[in-house]
C-alpha cells in the first residue's frame, strides 16, 4: 500500500492505493471509502468475479485498463 500524504494549504488529504484483490476485497467489505478500482484487461479468476460483484455492491466504479 501506497500513501500519500498532500498538503493544499492548511488542508491535508490523503491518498491510498490498495494493491492486491484480497487487500481490495477487505477494503471493500469493510466499508472504507473506495474511489475507483483498476483491473487490468484480461485478467480472469473467480475470486476477480467476487471483487466485481462486491464494488458493484458498493457503487464503487470498475475500469478496465491496458497493462503495460
Amino acid at each position: 500500500m501506497v500513501v500519500y500524504i498532500i498538503d493544499f494549504g492548511g488542508i491535508v488529504m490523503t491518498e491510498e492505493i490498495i494493491a492486491g484483490r484480497n487487500a481490495v476485497f477487505e477494503a471493500l467489505t469493510s466499508n472504507r471509502p473506495v474511489n475507483k478500482i483498476f483491473i487490468k484487461t484480461g485478467t480472469q479468476g473467480g475470486s476477480l468475479e467476487r471483487l466485481i460483484a462486491a464494488a458493484r455492491g458498493a457503487s464503487v466504479p470498475v475500469e478496465f485498463v491496458q497493462g503495460e
